[in-house]
């Protein structure tokens, strides 16, 4: 199996590194953010699937006390 190669984008090669350091710091902070909007997504899914297959216990109408 082939290891993919690494993306090699030669306008970057001539990049002051203030620049640099500041896209990386940019991809980084774009990342995180759609690690937790994604993160937070499946945590909002998976909370509704175990509602929907929680049981109650008595009528919402007629509780016990």
């Amino acid at each position: 199996m082939q290891k993919p190669q690494p993306i090699s984008i030669d306008v970057l090669n001539n990049l002051d590194l203030h620049l640099a350091v500041d896209l990386i710091t940019l991809l980084q902070a774009i990342s995180q953010a759609l690690e937790q909007h994604y993160a937070g997504a499946l945590v909002s899914e998976q909370h509704r699937d175990w509602e929907s297959r929680q049981s109650s216990l008595w009528p919402d109408d007629d509780p016990p006390f």
